[in-house]
C-alpha cells in the first residue's frame, strides 16, 4: 500500500482525509518507453509517480525532441490542464518500469474543492514550479555551462536523493542528452563538465545513476547570482 503523503501534493493530509482520497485512485504499472500524455491532447487525469520516473518533453519544428524536465517518485504530472481546462502543454513519457497513481478530471476538482490542504499544497508546489522555471530563465544567461550543470545535478539530488555511506545516490536515470536539453547545451559540453566535476571528487560513477561524492564542492559549482528575476 502506497503512502499517499509520501506525494508532494498529499503532504500533511489528515487519516480521514488521505483515506478519502485513496477512494479515488486508480493504480497502474507501466512498462518504460510508454508515451502517458501527448501534447494538445484535453486533459482528463492526474498521475502521481509511485515507483520509477518520467521524462517530459518538447517536439521541435525539425522532428527532434526537447527534454524539459525529468520527473521522479512523489512527483504528480497534468495537474494544469484539468485546473485551466486547456490542453496538454508538453509530452510525458515513462523512462523506466513506473508504478503510477491515477485519478481523473472530476475526482481532482471536486478533492481541490473539499480538501484545503490540498489546494494549498497544489499552489505551493505550482508557485515552486514557477520560482525555479525563473532561476533556470536566469542561469542561462548568467552561468557558464559547467555552473549551470551543477545547479541542475544539485537540484536533483535535493529532491531525488538518497543517502549511502556520506554521499547522495541520485535515483533518476540521468543521461547526457537530457540534461544537456535540461540546461540549454551539448552533449559534447555536458561530457566534459561531468567529466571535470569526476576528476575534482564532486561526483562519482559514469552512468545514467549519479553519486554526488561532496555535495559543498558541488554548490560552490552551482552558485546562482543574486540579482534577477524575483517573486
Amino acid at each position: 500500500m502506497t503512502d499517499l503523503r509520501g506525494f508532494t501534493l498529499f503532504r500533511d493530509l489528515t487519516d480521514e482525509e488521505v483515506e478519502r482520497l485513496a477512494t479515488s485512485l486508480h493504480r497502474r504499472q507501466v512498462p518504460a518507453g510508454t508515451l502517458l500524455i501527448t501534447a494538445e491532447q484535453r486533459g482528463e487525469a492526474l498521475y502521481f509517480i509511485a515507483r520509477g520516473s518520467m521524462r517530459i518533453f518538447l517536439d521541435e519544428a525539425n522532428g527532434s525532441q526537447v527534454t524539459v524536465a525529468l520527473l521522479g517518485p512523489g512527483d504528480s504530472v497534468g495537474e494544469m490542464s484539468l485546473l485551466d481546462e486547456g490542453v496538454r502543454s508538453a509530452h510525458a513519457m515513462t523512462i523506466e518500469d513506473s508504478e503510477l497513481l491515477w485519478m481523473d478530471r472530476k475526482a481532482f476538482l471536486d478533492a481541490v474543492r473539499h480538501v484545503p490542504l490540498l489546494a494549498h499544497n497544489l499552489l505551493r508546489e505550482l508557485s515552486q514550479r514557477l520560482r525555479l522555471a525563473n532561476l533556470q530563465i536566469r542561469s542561462l544567461v548568467t552561468l557558464t555551462v559547467p555552473q549551470r550543470l551543477a545547479r541542475q545535478i544539485l537540484l536533483f539530488a535535493d529532491r531525488y536523493g538518497r543517502e549511502e555511506n556520506g554521499a547522495t545516490r541520485i535515483l533518476l536515470p540521468l543521461h547526457q542528452n537530457d540534461l544537456a536539453e535540461l540546461i540549454g547545451t551539448s552533449r559534447e559540453s555536458v561530457n566534459r563538465a561531468l567529466a571535470q566535476l569526476r576528476r575534482e571528487g564532486v561526483l562519482q560513477g559514469s552512468g545514467p545513476g549519479i553519486v554526488v561524492a561532496n555535495r559543498a564542492l558541488l554548490s560552490k559549482h552551482a552558485v546562482v547570482p543574486v540579482s534577477g528575476i524575483t517573486l
